[in-house]
């Protein structure tokens, strides 16, 4: 069953009796009262300004928490203090601080249980299950709901145990414990129906459909979306109607009713774009994916994919975030070490100076030749600080360009293998050998591309400490041209530009290092995609001049010279050719365009 329709809403009516958004007109008359209050009537405020931005704004929720706890201890008001660290740790449940969140709900909690106040336990037992469950510990989750509701029991407080009973039913559902997940959520429901309350039982009817839906009750689930879907579209719930309509294309899915399916996903997908519900456009795009590869359309599902991954990585990215950390700290290393050379070239340089002092008489004595020398001398000293701070500037700079440049390259490798494998996770019992291998081949090649990525990264480490060596081998430049060209493949369709191979029906054979050639190859050709507009031709053309062949590469209409960037600077290129004792040749004509000339000892 697919990851997202186990997304069950928690309810968090028992935190407050006031859990749907108040209008604004309420919240700036409070705000507006609590600028001339400073008493215990500005705690009173405080904790219903909580109340209102408890789902509406973190930030100020956090603010407004922060403000009561304090004003609670430095009154002694054990009460608001102890809420005043509840709503703190929603807040920070809410901004991602999962930890200090825990922290705050247990100190709330160790007030309420001094001072007898089931009220205030099952509350902080409720929130902590909901931290646990996000947090995926579904056994504490359960073990604090478990908590809340027999203390919501032994309280009488029946207003709150709807959210209880809603709530251990999602746990029980992610456990795959159908059955029990199915009792409570009954349970739940019963006791809203009973109380009106719309958007509980809203949220009881969603969870019902999903249920049902992995139960295979498909008819049972359909009802209870539609009822919950009229609710909330009474409400004006727009999140809550943009995931009950996806939860309804789901339905379909199951059944592989593919058309229907994608009728319900694109109208979730509308409600989403307008009020920008970020996950649901992505969860959106994922499941059009899985239609269109249902009815056959390669090329839409590949479409829908693409941009599933792509707004997943924009939304995070960690591990490529970290990976560049890495590197960035491998460069400030480098760069600490250049500095301590420069350090120790000052430092001659005024070893030189104290020297120049203590032997002035005698220089004047000397005459001046010895003048001029030791002038000589200065002077070149100086230079060689002015050439190492200009490497170091030199450095700093191609630094920036091969970062800035390594973090877009390497995403796209590893969004798509997140999406094959999200794919393949969520699908697994739907996809056939075939295209099991074929997404695995996809993520093989993925996987490679990001070696080389980092590979080229290492090269760049490598060259400035003189390790790379050039290992050369016989090459025949037609076949590396066309297995490099089905590499772009790809990328040159998309903006339909086509590579053309000019030989002359001949056979041209180069002395070279395979890796290094192709890595220079690949980013000229990957810098003339991105530069060269759409719908026109690259041209390569094999040449030979005397006992050198080699290549040539002309794309009319590129926007930018074609050696200006690249993922490794051109800088790093040439000394890649002068390793291989190559030659370069770059400019730019008004009527070929750009031209890169790269010729190697003929084979």
């Amino acid at each position: 069953m697919k990851k997202n329709l186990l997304l069950f809403l928690l309810s968090f009516a028992i935190l407050s009796a006031s859990a749907v958004s108040r209008e604004q007109q309420r919240i700036d008359s409070l705000e507006a009262l609590l600028s001339t209050t400073t008493d215990t009537t500005r705690m009173s405020i405080l904790l219903m300004l909580c109340g209102d931005y408890m789902k509406a704004d973190p930030e100020k929720l956090l603010a407004y928490a922060t403000e009561l706890t304090e004003l609670g201890s430095t009154s002694g008001n054990w009460n608001y203090e102890a809420q005043g660290l509840r709503y703190k740790g929603i807040g920070l449940k809410e901004t991602g601080n999962y930890s200090e969140s825990g922290n705050a709900y247990l100190q709330a909690l160790k007030i309420f249980e001094s001072h007898h106040d089931l009220f205030g336990t099952a509350a902080c037992n409720n929130s902590l299950g909901a931290l646990y469950f996000n947090l995926n510990e579904l056994d504490k989750a359960e073990s604090y709901y478990l908590k809340c509701i027999e203390q919501s029991k032994k309280a009488g407080l029946d207003k709150y145990l709807p959210s209880a009973y809603n709530n251990l039913g999602a746990v029980y559902a992610m456990e795959k414990k159908y059955n029990q997940a199915l009792m409570y959520f009954n349970e739940g429901l019963k006791l809203r129906l009973k109380q009106k309350d719309e958007y509980g039982i809203a949220s009881s009817y969603g969870n019902l459909g999903r249920i049902y839906t992995v139960l295979g009750r498909f008819k049972e689930a359909l009802e209870f979306q539609k009822k919950s879907l009229a609710i909330r579209e009474t409400l004006k719930d727009e999140e809550g109607v943009a995931n009950t309509l996806n939860n309804i294309g789901e339905i379909f899915l199951d059944q592989e009713n593919f058309n229907e399916a994608i009728i319900w996903f694109n109208k979730g997908l509308t409600v989403a774009k307008e009020f920008g519900y970020q996950e649901l456009i992505r969860s959106s795009y994922e499941a059009l994916s899985e239609c269109y590869e249902g009815v056959k359309n390669y090329a839409a599902a590949h479409e829908y994919l693409s941009l599933s991954v792509a707004l997943k990585d924009s939304m995070m990215n960690i591990e490529n975030r970290n990976h560049l950390e890495e590197l960035t700290t491998q460069y400030e290393t480098e760069k600490k070490e250049q500095q301590i050379k420069i350090l120790a070239k000052n430092n001659e340089i005024k070893e030189a100076e104290n020297s120049r002092k203590q032997m002035y008489i005698y220089l004047i004595l000397s005459g001046s030749a010895v003048v001029v020398l030791l002038l000589f001398v200065l002077m070149r000293m100086y230079k060689q600080k002015e050439l190492a701070n200009q490497k170091l500037k030199k450095l700093d700079q191609e630094k920036n360009e091969f970062l800035s440049l390594a973090a877009t390259d390497l995403k796209n490798p590893l969004s798509t293998i997140i999406g094959y494998c999200r794919m393949q996770a969520d699908y697994f019992d739907k996809l056939n050998k075939e295209k099991i291998l074929k997404h695995s081949a996809n993520i093989k090649l993925a996987a490679a591309k990001m070696v080389d990525l980092i590979s080229n990264l290492l090269d760049v480490n490598a060259i400035e400490q003189g390790r790379m060596k050039n290992n050369p081998e016989r090459i025949d430049l037609n076949k590396f041209f066309d297995d490099l060209f089905k590499e772009f493949e790809q990328q040159a369709g998309e903006k339909n530009i086509t590579f053309r191979l000019e030989n002359s029906g001949e056979n041209y054979h180069v002395h070279a290092d395979p890796r290094l050639l192709t890595q220079v190859t690949e980013n000229l050709l990957a810098n003339s995609l991105k530069n060269t507009a759409s719908n026109t031709q690259v041209f390569i053309k094999l040449l030979r001049k005397g006992d050198k062949a080699g290549y040539e590469l002309t794309d009319p209409a590129a926007q930018k010279t074609t050696a200006d960037d690249g993922v490794l600077g051109m800088s790093i290129l040439k000394r890649m050719l002068n390793i291989m004792q190559a030659e370069i040749e770059v400019k730019k004509d008004s009527l070929q365009g750009s031209v890169v000339t790269i010729l190697l000892s003929e084979g």
